[in-house]
């Protein structure tokens, strides 16, 4: 990813329990070493959906019902907004503002207004100018 682009992703529940799972499952990639020789570690979102899991992947339990393991679940047991909490972005203010990430100089529109400023100044596109015009971009 180049330093200009930062993704647009809200930090929504089901984004950051996403997030926690793929690193779990992809960047820990967990291995096991068993009988039948070197095998990855399943991993499953654990939550109240354990009658749809019986149901869709019978490979997770055995007859009686229990887990097969190595298994490794990743669950989110507690969510909690506090408002008492100070930190740079105010967790009400998140509902209905934009906060800024970055600001960069845009170039080529700052040198367009310097230019212009240069050319009603002093009628040519060469020297020094007093123009204080600046553009940003903000993300």
């Amino acid at each position: 990813m180049q330093d200009s682009q930062v993704p647009e992703v809200p930090s929504t529940l089901e984004n950051i329990d996403t997030a926690v799972f793929r690193f779990v499952d992809e960047t820990l990639n967990a291995h096991v070493r068993t009988n039948q020789g070197i095998e990855k570690v399943k991993v499953l979102w654990f939550g109240s959906e354990r009658a749809y899991q019986i149901k869709n992947n019978k490979d997770l339990r055995d007859s009686v019902g229990k887990l097969r393991l190595p298994i490794i679940t990743v669950a989110r047991t507690s969510v909690s907004k506090d408002d008492a909490f100070k930190g740079a972005v105010q967790s009400e203010e998140l509902d209905n503002n934009k906060i800024m990430i970055k600001r960069v100089i845009k170039q080529d529109k700052t040198q367009n207004f310097k230019n212009a400023d240069r050319r009603r100044e002093t009628g040519d596109n060469t020297g020094p100018t007093s123009s204080k015009k600046v553009v940003y971009e903000t993300i």
